[in-house]
């Protein structure tokens, strides 16, 4: 183990798990909920599996696969849009479970979101 880090400083060659992320763009609010069609195991209108760590959003308006940063009660995340239908018209975005689960979002709550900075 140790030859193969010593190698690695040698050759000057690491690789560096920071990878920075997008710019965020806007600010916007919406209303967001943990029900919907965004259940494990369903298929999305944007050809998605729903899996069991998927952490998405579904949005009517934004185009499959965009990403956006979600703040809710002082936790941040980068999700991409991975459904294009709604449960309800009382909302803007529905997420998935697992998605729901790490903001600690339960029910209808609002949120703020930001577009992420497409890559050049």
């Amino acid at each position: 183990m140790l030859a193969v880090v010593v190698s690695l400083a040698a050759s000057g060659k690491s690789k560096d798990p920071f990878v920075p992320l997008p710019h965020a763009l806007g600010l916007y609010s919406a209303l967001a909920s943990t029900t919907g069609p965004l259940e494990i195991g369903s298929s999305t209108e944007c050809g998605i599996v729903i899996g069991k760590r998927t952490e998405g959003v579904a949005s009517p308006v934004l185009p499959c696969g965009m990403q956006l940063f979600l703040t809710f009660r002082k936790k941040h995340v980068l999700v991409t849009v991975v459904d294009r239908k709604l449960a309800g018209n009382d909302r803007q975005f529905d997420l998935t479970p697992t998605l729901a689960r790490r903001l600690g979002l339960r029910g209808v709550k609002r949120l703020q979101w930001n577009y992420a900075e497409p890559s050049a």
